[in-house]
């Protein structure tokens, strides 16, 4: 019988390395934090699909944008619905974005905020649904006109409610200076 040279010795060591590894990283499982522009985790009914969106977050690529044709200004929203593995999911929902800009303080109190726009959009329709989903991003993208011209101090906050078709919502909340 052979003796097994250095060599072979070292690549069975090398698989048998590879073979734990690989079955070690099986129990590996992903978790979230609340961060800038997620809302709070909301548990999913008994009777939904266990694929049912239960956080939205705005992504980054979200700003304020110009209409290079009118110059009027726009918000270019993106939305992302996760489900409770933090996956990004598809899912019907109607939702409301509230635009607030921050009033300056006055005397001898702090100052606020007003409500300047409110939205909605209808993504309970499958086409308007599809049309909004950006499979690139894997994002709702939604262009909001209207947008009051660029205020001179403090900042907007805007206030986003995906309202899903079992009654359940789920909210994020950003803020642009």
């Amino acid at each position: 019988m052979d003796t097994p040279t250095p060599t072979r010795r070292i690549a069975a060591a090398l698989l048998v390395i590879a073979c734990q590894f690989s079955a070690s990283s099986c129990g590996i499982e992903r978790k979230g934090g609340a961060g800038g522009g997620r809302g709070p985790v909301s548990p999913a009914g008994e009777t939904e699909s266990p694929f049912a969106p239960v956080q939205l977050a705005i992504h980054p690529l979200s700003r304020v944008a110009k209409d290079p044709a009118t110059g009027e200004q726009r918000f270019e929203l993106y939305l992302e619905l996760r489900d409770r593995w933090e996956d990004s999911v598809k899912w019907l929902g109607e939702v409301v974005i509230e635009l607030f800009r921050d009033t300056p303080p006055v005397a001898n109190a702090g100052g606020g905020s007003e409500q300047v726009k409110r939205w909605r959009v209808d993504l309970v329709d499958t086409d308007a649904n599809v049309r909004a989903y950006d499979r690139v991003t894997r994002t709702y993208r939604l262009s909001l006109v209207g947008v009051p011209e660029q205020r001179k101090q403090g900042s907007w906050k805007l206030d986003i409610r995906w309202t899903l078709p079992e009654g359940r919502a789920l909210k994020a909340a950003q803020r642009f200076d």
